[in-house]
This record gives structure tokens, C-alpha cells and sequence, in this order.
């Protein structure tokens, strides 16, 4: 990336270890979002279609050699080749901030709504009343027991299986 007006909206590394990063230029950064890989020293585009607009996060995909990319049209796992599936076809929420992905596999997208978790073919939602909270969520922790715990502005809050605690700041 010569550019140093390039924004980076969001990267990650895949199980190979090489950088993926998803941004744009400054001025199209939502126009002409750009997916691009670090493999060793340089720098590639893979084809994937740049009409998709970009709401979120990359995390790891679920194979090696992809990651998956958060689209207003859905969220897929992208290859270096430029391959791409769909992975959940209508995003929990348009405008969805953060995506995660835990150490055991599940995908956890956070924002106005709440939160979302997708693990398998299993969809579990939380929405800010749930949550306690009527700001967006803003981060998101996994500790050593699977447990996620959730940051909002003003709580956090701990979701043990189907169990959530409310930890008022």
C-alpha cells in the first residue's frame, strides 16, 4: 500500500498468518472498498466483488486461507484466490459495528442491536434490553471458559451458555 491516504477499516491474520486488511482510499473508502492480503512482502488484491459494502470487521474464516468480510449483503469467507461463500446470508443487523470470532468457532456480531451469536446453524440474539444497556456494544472479550464478556458504555455483562450477568460500572 503506497498510498498513504489508504484507511484501514478493519484486519485480521488467517490461520496461515498473513495479514488481511479491508479499507479504501480516504475519499471512496465507502464507495471502493478494497480487500488486500500481506503474503510475505507483497501485497494482493483478491478478486471479490467491491459493489459489497462493508459494515463491519474481517475475523479468521473457518478454513486455513480465508477470512470472513462483513457486507451490508451478508457475511462471507473469502479466499486468497478471490473465492467466496456466503456464510449468514442477512446480517443480524444492517450496520452491525464489530464482529468476533471466539476461540471456539462462534461468530459474535455486536452494535446497536445488541448482540448476535451464530454458532452452526444456531442464531441466539440479545438486544440492548437484555443487555441492560441502550448504547451500542462496544467490545467484546472471550475468556478461557467460553464465556463472553460484553462492553458497553456504561456495563459489562457476562453471557455463561445461556446465563447473563449484569455488571453495572
Amino acid at each position: 500500500i503506497d498510498n498513504w491516504s489508504f484507511r484501514v477499516q478493519s484486519s485480521t491474520c488467517d490461520k496461515q498468518g498473513r495479514l488481511w486488511i479491508f479499507g479504501g482510499a480516504n475519499e471512496e473508502y465507502r464507495k471502493k472498498p478494497r480487500l488486500l492480503m500481506l503474503d510475505g512482502t507483497t501485497w494482493t488484491a483478491p478478486r471479490f466483488n467491491s459493489d459489497f459494502i462493508p459494515i463491519g470487521d474481517l475475523v479468521p474464516g473457518e478454513r486455513e486461507d480465508e477470512v470472513i468480510v462483513a457486507t451490508a449483503q451478508g457475511y462471507y469467507a473469502v479466499k486468497q484466490d478471490g473465492t467466496h461463500r456466503l456464510t449468514v446470508a442477512r446480517p443480524p443487523y444492517i450496520g452491525s459495528a464489530r464482529l468476533w470470532r471466539s476461540p471456539d468457532g462462534r461468530l459474535v456480531f455486536g452494535g446497536g442491536h445488541g448482540l448476535t451469536i451464530v454458532d452452526g446453524d444456531k442464531v441466539s440474539k440479545l438486544d440492548t434490553q437484555s443487555l441492560k444497556t441502550s448504547l451500542w456494544v462496544k467490545d467484546v472479550a472471550f475468556d478461557r471458559d467460553n464465556r463472553i464478556w460484553i462492553v458497553s458504555r456504561e456495563s459489562v455483562a457476562c453471557l455463561d451458555g445461556d446465563k447473563l450477568t449484569s455488571h453495572s460500572l
